[in-house]
């Protein structure tokens, strides 16, 4: 099989809206916060307004060109949702 390059693997903390179910007192609906969550993956792009990290790619014989590699459960990140990032592996053949 020939080798593969593989995407720098990130974890991302970032911030995220939430809900309740149903009706909340004034109280309780002014206390509801938001969700903050932590994604593993591999960086796969980087925009001006957006990360987008994927948790598997495939490797297939079949996969000859670049534009074949194909990525699975991709998770578009706003960028101003991101509080921290930190690299885990750099990217590697």
């Amino acid at each position: 099989m020939k080798p593969r390059h593989l995407p720098e693997l990130w974890e991302v903390e970032w911030v995220d809206s939430s809900t309740n179910h149903g009706w909340a007192k004034d109280r309780e609906a002014a206390e509801h916060g938001v969700a903050v969550i932590t994604s593993v993956g591999f960086l796969i792009e980087s925009g001006e307004d957006r990360i987008v990290l994927t948790k598997s790619t495939v490797h297939m014989l079949e996969i000859e060109r670049e534009e074949d590699v194909r990525f699975d459960c991709c998770t578009a990140i706003p960028k101003v949702a991101v509080r921290k990032m930190t690299r885990l592996r750099k990217a590697r053949l």
